[in-house]
């Protein structure tokens, strides 16, 4: 994941007027003029792909930059219906432009993407809207305003100027008595969430995880107050838990209030908690009775963004066993219902599940979205969320599929004991740089 926030002083934005250079001048920053009602909600570098994403409501102006050659009808428009193209001159570059619309679960996006080549770098993008004119009258000023020069620091889902820590916290913990397939869900549940935002692709958060029945409520709150004495105002946080659920809290011990009351306790700038659990939604009642604690976060600059798997009135499901994307593992592997959805988001199945703009990159909308709906079709209940914050922010990035190939073991018959250290080693094993896809 990436830091959220404006900055005084932007590595790849700058709000003052930018002059006119040659075309063959060294390109070393990159300056754009926000239009008026659009907030910065994120800034940020991954695998050689810079971009910036701008909201204001519903409408959203995403610009990215990479080396090489972009096929950017490709990228914006693959799953849509492209309805015009034209070339177009605004500021210093010649853009292709072209409109495009896609529809999904009877919502309708229009779309007007653009692309412009410079030296051995890319600059593309698209701007969304409900009208193909909003589309394009919210972009048009930002390929006015904007002056390209370039840096490329070489920072993960981050700006170079990112001073903060991310933190990880996940937990999962089946009953006693519980058949190995369910606890080989929350295993895995807890596993793919983790190797997602513990690794490049994910943001490199410092991770920690409690799994097994051993699992209890003094761990977890002890957890809880190590992160607060650590975390600054400058860092993000990220929590998944697997687990028996109900109404009031989880079968761990920790009631719905207290996770409620340690994530609000966090000084941070962006806080992510995602839990799966029957009764679930009484979680998001619980932050909505202190919504008037963080209901202007947004508005602050911070994040807040609480999903669950089920409403309060619903259990939650087991999953379907196993998965094709970990073949030949033990029944459970594939992860709970909500799990299964939710992993599947977050490895590229919700790319573009809201626009249809498969840019490699999975924002927050994209993984609401498509994991509710998955959800739904896997397991016959319904996710419910709340926070404040900006859908179009970015989470990861879609793994490579040989990334994706690592995860293919299973922990049928395995102890506790051997599931960390198997989680160890599959730390190490892909604590190596990841090659851009």
């Amino acid at each position: 994941m990436t830091n959220r926030f404006v900055r005084t002083s932007l590595w790849l934005l700058s709000l003052i007027p930018a002059v006119t250079f040659a075309q063959d001048v060294a390109l070393d920053v990159i300056t754009l003029t926000v239009p008026d009602g659009f907030t910065v909600v994120q800034e940020a570098e991954d695998a050689g792909t810079k971009f910036v994403l701008m909201q204001k409501s519903n409408d959203v102006i995403a610009v990215y930059a990479q080396k090489g050659n972009v096929d950017a009808m490709k990228v914006v428009a693959g799953s849509s219906t492209v309805t015009g193209n034209a070339n177009e001159d605004h500021g210093p570059f010649r853009w292709k432009m072209f409109d495009a619309k896609y529809s999904n679960k009877g919502k309708t996006a229009q779309l007007k993407g653009f692309s412009a080549q410079h030296g051995n770098t890319t600059f593309y993008g698209y701007s969304r809207a409900s009208s193909a004119d909003a589309a394009g009258s919210n972009v048009i000023p930002v390929l006015e305003s904007m002056r390209i020069q370039m840096v490329w620091p070489g920072r993960s889902l981050t700006g170079a100027d990112y001073t903060g820590k991310k933190y990880y916290f996940g937990w999962g913990a089946a009953g006693q008595g519980d058949p190995s397939m369910m606890h080989n869900e929350v295993k895995y549940d807890v596993l793919h969430t983790h190797d997602i935002f513990t690794k490049s692709y994910g943001g490199n958060y410092i991770a920690e995880k409690l799994i097994g029945p051993s699992t209890s409520s003094s761990q977890i709150k002890s957890e809880w107050e190590s992160l607060k004495s650590q975390m600054s105002s400058n860092d993000m946080y990220v929590q998944y838990s697997s687990g028996h659920g109900m109404p009031t809290g989880l079968g761990v011990g920790v009631t719905y209030n207290q996770m409620r009351d340690a994530a609000l306790g966090f000084n941070a700038k962006e806080i992510i908690v995602m839990t799966m659990a029957c009764h679930s939604g009484g979680l998001v009642d619980a932050f909505n009775a202190k919504k008037d604690v963080w209901g202007n976060w947004q508005s602050q600059g911070r994040t807040l963004f609480v999903l669950a798997s089920s409403l309060k009135s619903e259990t939650s499901s087991t999953g379907p066993g196993t998965d094709g994307d970990q073949p030949g593992g033990p029944n459970g592997s594939a992860g709970s219902a909500f799990g299964h959805a939710l992993w599947k988001s977050l490895i590229g199945y919700a790319d573009g599940y809201v626009d249809g703009v498969k840019d490699g990159f999975l924002s927050l909308e994209e993984i609401r979205e498509h994991t509710i709906a998955m959800t739904k079709q896997v397991g016959g209940h319904t996710p419910v969320s709340t926070g404040s914050y900006y859908g179009s922010l970015v989470m990861n990035r879609v793994p490579p599929k040989a990334v994706l190939e690592r995860f293919e073991r299973g922990t049928e018959k395995l102890s506790d004991a051997e599931i960390e250290a198997q989680i160890q080693e599959l730390d190490a094993a892909m604590s190596r740089p990841v090659r851009a896809h």
